[in-house]
């Protein structure tokens, strides 16, 4: 699997398969509620990786939590 294209639909093939660790290390940085992304089926934001190890906010600290439609 491409380390900068698992998301959910990806994880359940790869556990179907056997796979016993799924690992979301660049969408954890780009989703500050990836758990939530993922048991609700919402989009993943990509990440920006210009922003990492910048020494700024920009990125870590910017990327929006999703959403909820009311």
């Amino acid at each position: 699997m491409s380390p900068k294209h698992a998301g959910r639909t990806e994880a359940g093939h790869w556990l179907g398969l056997g796979a016993e660790l799924i690992s979301f290390g660049r969408a954890f940085i780009s989703n500050p509620d990836l758990v939530e992304r993922l048991r609700t089926a919402l989009p993943i934001a990509p990440a920006d990786e210009t922003t990492y190890y910048q020494g700024g906010d920009a990125g870590y600290f910017t990327y929006p939590a999703c959403q909820h439609a009311a």
